[in-house]
């Protein structure tokens, strides 16, 4: 597995405070910091570009070559590290409902409940259904303008 540590810090330098010796050996753990991070933030801070640095972060993690297990997969340790810990607060769903589309969580209704909840689960839908009744209030756009 490539080392994600200088990826992570590049693309999220306001975590580096956070670390203690020895976390750049636990990507699961660090992956977390950016949940806690963005958790964190007012609701005013989520913007379109942190959601962009969040879905290219993503997109770069699951370019990398598959791990043997979950230990050393990175698209793995996005999952569990960052978008599960994300689905626990209003910040994280907001982005994760712009990242994904509505038909992964609702195929993925199992997986998605029984690692976030079902209250998490079911405020992340609620995102898409607000989704929806915004769209047919105004015009529509394209991502990100």
């Amino acid at each position: 597995m490539i080392d994600p540590y200088p990826e992570v810090i590049k693309r999220f330098p306001e975590i580096a405070s956070h670390f203690c010796d020895g976390d750049e050996e636990l990507p699961y753990l660090y992956f977390s910091y950016i949940a806690w991070w963005i958790e964190s933030l007012p609701r005013s801070e989520i913007s379109d570009n942190l959601i962009r640095r969040i879905s290219a972060f993503g997109d770069w993690c699951c370019s990398q070559p598959k791990g043997v297990d979950a230990s050393n997969d990175l698209g793995t340790i996005l999952m569990v590290g960052l978008h599960e810990n994300l689905g626990g607060s209003d910040n994280g769903r907001t982005i994760l409902a712009r990242i994904w589309p509505e038909s992964y969580v609702v195929t993925g209704r199992e997986y998605l409940t029984q690692w976030l909840g079902s209250v998490h689960y079911e405020r992340l839908l609620m995102k898409y259904k607000k989704k929806h009744n915004k769209s047919e209030k105004t015009t529509p756009r394209k991502p990100f303008d």
